[in-house]
C-alpha cells in the first residue's frame, strides 16, 4: 500500500464501497452492483481501476469473473478504519 493509493480509495466512497463489499464476499459484477446499488457500467471502470493497482483480483469462472479484495486491499481498507 502506497500514499497513492490511500488518496485514491480516499476520494470516492464508492470505491471503498466496492473494496469493502468484495472483502466480505467474492462477487460478480452483476452481483455487486445489487449489493452496492453503483450502475454497472460506472462498476466496471471501478473495477478495473481497482485491479489494475492490486486491490482486487479476479477468476474466471466460466463466462464471469469472480471479484475479491486482495491482502493490499485488505491493509488498505484496516488502514482508513473501515475494517478491523
Amino acid at each position: 500500500m502506497n500514499d497513492d493509493d490511500l488518496s485514491f480509495i480516499m476520494g470516492s466512497i464508492r470505491r471503498q464501497d466496492v473494496l469493502l463489499a468484495l472483502s466480505q464476499s467474492k462477487m460478480t459484477v452483476g452481483q455487486l452492483s445489487n449489493v452496492t446499488n453503483i450502475n454497472p457500467n460506472m462498476l466496471y471502470r471501478i473495477v478495473r481501476e481497482l485491479t489494475e493497482r492490486g486491490l482486487l483480483a479476479h477468476n474466471d469462472v466460466s463466462r464471469y469473473k469472480i471479484y475479491r479484495t486482495t491482502d493490499q486491499g485488505i491493509e488498505l481498507l484496516k488502514s482508513i478504519g473501515v475494517i478491523k
